[in-house]
């Protein structure tokens, strides 16, 4: 079994500066390497705004790296640079204002429909607010270097129309926040974050948002999806706290039915959203007889519908936690003399087990698009049940592991014969059932094929397999480095095939990847060096579903 590794590395279309540079060698001899900016934000057709930044060629350097498959990288601390921000509307007028998590550090209004931005920090991303044509945007920009000679301009934001738009622009709780008494002031959940609480008395009710009503979901299937809540708690009682769902609808909070089970000190339910309800709210009670006051509490809620991202690279992209990992910062593994974190939170150099979890990773988002669950304990949450699938639970199940020998919320480490992201896909798929159904794994070699090329196979199984879509498994055949990318879709309009599929790229590590991407503009195809991968470098489709027999492709 090939080990698959992957590089971060960088995204999309270039549009700004190609520089020769000196690095700062000894000799001080000029090498021909090039600085490049992507920008998110110019292709989406919502946001009115375009972005270029600008960099002062006096001030790129190169120095010596270590990095993996380079030799050198910028210098941060020299590069001086911009960004220009410019209406799509040329006769518009804007403010801006950026926040870090201290103050206010920038405010400007704009001329002629154009601000430039210089008082930033490269890998930061801050709060802005934008007003615009009686318009007001708000959420999080930053200017991230993806590899040692490319910086993405990222970006993710909602339109305010409501005071409850402005509460959850500036609010991502990884603590309950009081005054939270009634559903006006909720606190807001993101899906997948845990959430910990605490009552301030026997009488206090907490009330949590769920908030749906992203631009982008319209008309989406993810409207659709099933909401997944989980309670648990250090108190003495499973039945320690009383837990009430309910939806906004005409300005009316209407209490949904729902049936709690409990397991351990854990209570939980789910929700099939079959009506496309966009606003949930959550309360937790204390009940007086079981709870001390000062018992904290853990809430997790999930809620999936749309495909799904999930980045090997990490887990954490601005201030959400993108797949609950602020526990797995705990979790190390130990195997063939290493020991090593699982993934490390806020690093996203190779340092980790993840580091080599692009399959893991690609397999994590294609089972959790389908709600396929394993039955295990997750110590991040404490539930003890049907798990969905992310990374965590998907190296779980590769290795066979229920994970109900890890602890809750301590320190907890994985003994382990090999590294846990070296993948057995018969066994990772066996341990995920749907509705109780058993899976199974199948894999398109294209190296055995002598008469089916890869679009006929790759068009033939996301025609034929639905929602489950494909993993393409890629080797460079200049370095012999290995990469999976999940397949979800694909275009028959478009002639080139690299704007034929989309594509979800577990390489990606911002916001804009999580929408799905023409191959053309994923990370993977985008970079240099041993990362790089063509259409042409795919060596196997691998797919599963609920049939045992795989399909017949000729």
């Amino acid at each position: 079994m090939k080990k698959f590794l992957s590089a971060l590395t960088a995204l999309s279309i270039i549009f700004a500066l190609t520089t020769p540079a000196f690095a700062n060698s000894t000799d001080n001899e000029p090498i021909d390497l090039t600085l490049n900016c992507v920008s998110v934000i110019n292709d989406d057709i919502e946001f009115p705004l375009n972005a270029e930044m600008v960099f002062d060629e006096n001030t790129i350097h190169f120095s010596e790296s270590d990095c993996y498959e380079c030799e050198y990288e910028v210098d941060k601390s020299l590069l001086q640079s911009e960004i220009i921000l410019t209406a799509k509307n040329e006769n518009s007028d804007f403010s801006l204002s950026l926040t870090d998590e201290n103050a206010v550090i920038l405010n400007r209004q704009s001329e002629n429909g154009k601000i430039s931005i210089d008082e930033f920090q490269f890998d930061k991303y801050y709060q802005f607010r934008l007003t615009i044509n009686g318009d007001t945007y708000a959420g999080e920009i930053g200017a991230i270097f993806e590899a040692w000679d490319v910086i993405y301009i990222d970006f993710d934001y909602i339109l305010i129309n409501t005071y409850s738009d402005l509460q959850r622009a500036n609010q991502s709780f990884a603590h309950e926040v009081e005054n939270n008494n009634t559903y006006m002031v909720s606190d807001i959940v993101s899906s997948g974050r845990t959430i910990v609480g605490t009552p301030s008395s026997v009488n206090d009710v907490d009330f949590y948002r769920i908030y749906l009503n992203y631009p982008d979901l319209y008309n989406s299937h993810y409207a659709n999806g099933t909401l997944d809540i989980t309670l648990s708690s250090r108190a003495s009682s499973i039945n320690a706290y009383v837990i009430k769902l309910y939806i906004l609808e005409n300005g009316q909070l209407l209490m949904k039915d729902i049936s709690l089970n409990a397991t351990g000190k854990c209570r939980y339910t789910r929700y099939l959203n079959t009506y496309g309800y966009r606003d949930f709210y959550i309360s937790v009670t204390p009940v007086s007889a079981a709870v001390d006051p000062n018992t904290e509490y853990y809430l997790n809620v999930n809620y999936t519908g749309a495909y799904t991202f999930y980045s090997q690279k990490q887990s954490k992209i601005g201030n959400l936690e993108t797949w609950n990992t602020q526990f797995l910062d705990e979790l190390t593994c130990i195997y063939d003399n290493y020991t090593e974190p699982f993934i490390t939170v806020n690093n996203t150099g190779d340092t980790d087990c993840m580091s080599e979890g692009c399959a893991i990773a690609s397999y994590a988002m294609a089972l959790r698009n389908v709600n396929a669950t394993i039955t295990g304990k997750d110590f991040r949450t404490g539930f003890t049940g049907n798990l969905y699938a992310d990374p965590f639970t998907t190296m779980l199940a590769n290795i066979n592991n229920n994970g109900t020998s890890l602890e809750n919320f301590e320190e907890n480490t994985l003994i382990l014969s090999e590294d846990p992201c070296y993948t057995y896909r018969a066994t990772l798929i066996s341990n995920f059932k749907i509705n109780g159904n058993t899976l199974y794994s199948h894999c398109y070699d294209l190296e055995l094929s002598n008469s089916v090329d890869l679009e006929t196979a790759l068009d033939y199984i996301l025609e034929h397999n639905g929602n489950y879509g494909a993993i393409v498994t890629f080797t460079n055949p200049y370095y012999g480095t290995t990469h999976y990318i999940t397949f979800t879709g694909k275009d028959d309009s478009q002639t080139n095939l690299i704007d034929k599929y989309t594509v979800f790229d577990p390489s990606g590590t911002t916001f804009a990847h999580a929408k799905g991407l023409k191959f053309r503009n994923c990370i993977t195809y985008t970079t240099t060096g041993a990362s790089h991968m063509e259409l042409d470098y795919a060596v196997a489709i691998h797919y599963f579903n609920r049939n045992s027999q795989p399909f017949t492709i000729s």
